[in-house]
């Protein structure tokens, strides 16, 4: 009787909390066991994992913890209720609890890029034109995100403006760094961008940081240069460029009509699709694909060798230094 009493308990606990999962809970400390912590909900115990811990809290017996409830799982000594402090999830929560506005879907959280315990990017968005969606959650002098990052243990927050525009969504993404210019590689999902030279190290940020936060938030790969780079990689670019005419199969008519639809370069023809070809006149589907073919394997071959270029370069300034190495000091000062 006594059993069965207290499986009925157990089932009515897993039945209340499997309903709330994706909620936030809040309890105590009740015991700490290697590392993992058992909270005290009231009614029910939870389990705070270690991996679900934020990097760098300390807790001790007593204290009060929230977090999002992450799984509920029966288990044979009643049902395990596990948490979260590192799930963007949880994050999401805690603005929903302090932005009415988020609460109400008057704003939405489109997109959120974390690294629990240091920084995160959060893109908010809001179909009223009327409403500022970053100031209403940062709120009057920043008191809505600051309750936030005190919970979080001082987590940096970054809150974007999002945009449809990925190049635009991808420049606030940077932010604080200024972007100067972008290119855009849609098949590859991809971008390179460029930045002023001392505002480098500021868009990477610390150990990738920025960069990386930035590219989880977007969705896209984020190549960084500085201006400098940029403009010396364009340089290169421009001076491989070489003229559709040159390339094998391309007769006079055929140029024209690949210069009057914007490909005057093997290299344009290389990023062409076999669709765009085929609306040209006079190029079928086997043709499109050859093209294409040919202007790859001719960029590839011009890359290779710039490659061989490169370490030739690298390789004789390295020997250029081992010779000086080499050479004793006072030897150096005859020599000069």
């Amino acid at each position: 009787m006594i059993q069965k009493v207290r499986e009925s308990e157990r089932d009515k606990i897993y039945d209340e909390y499997i309903t709330r999962v994706g909620q936030l809970a809040s309890g105590s400390v009740q015991q700490i066991d290697k590392g993992n912590l058992i909270i005290n909900l009231g009614k029910a115990e939870a389990i705070l994992p270690i991996k679900e811990q934020i990097p760098r809290e300390k807790y001790r017996q007593g204290d009060r913890v929230r977090a999002y409830i992450l799984d509920v799982q029966k288990a044979t000594y009643g049902p395990q209720i596990i948490l979260s402090r590192v799930s963007n999830e949880f994050l999401r929560r805690l603005f929903e609890l302090e932005v009415p506005e988020i609460f109400e879907r008057v704003i939405e959280i489109r997109a959120i890029a974390r690294e629990p315990g240091e920084r995160t990017k959060l893109a908010v968005y809001s179909a009223d034109e009327r409403i500022d969606p970053v100031g209403a959650c940062v709120g009057i002098k920043g008191v809505r995100v600051q309750s936030i990052v005190r919970e979080l243990n001082n987590e940096r927050i970054d809150i974007i403006p999002y945009s449809s525009n990925p190049e635009i969504f991808v420049t606030r993404a940077l932010a604080p760094a200024k972007v100067i210019e972008i290119d855009v590689f849609e098949d590859e999902s991809a971008m390179t961008v460029a930045v002023e030279d001392e505002k480098l190290s500021l868009a990477i940020g610390k150990a990738g940081q920025n960069a990386r936060l930035a590219s989880k938030l977007t969705g896209w790969k984020i190549n960084i240069m500085s201006e400098t780079d940029y403009n010396e990689l364009k340089k290169r670019e421009a001076e491989d460029m070489v003229p559709i005419g040159e390339m094998e199969g391309v007769g006079a008519k055929l140029k024209e009509r690949l210069i009057d639809h914007d490909y005057s370069t093997i290299q344009q023809l290389a990023k062409a699709s076999a669709e765009d070809l085929i609306k040209i006149d006079g190029i079928g589907a086997k043709s499109a694909e050859n093209l294409i073919s040919k202007a790859q394997a001719f960029v590839s071959e011009i890359a290779v060798k710039r490659r061989e270029k490169e370490l030739a370069e690298q390789a004789a300034d390295k020997q250029d230094a081992s010779v000086e190495e080499t050479i004793p000091d006072d030897a150096q000062e005859k020599t000069e």
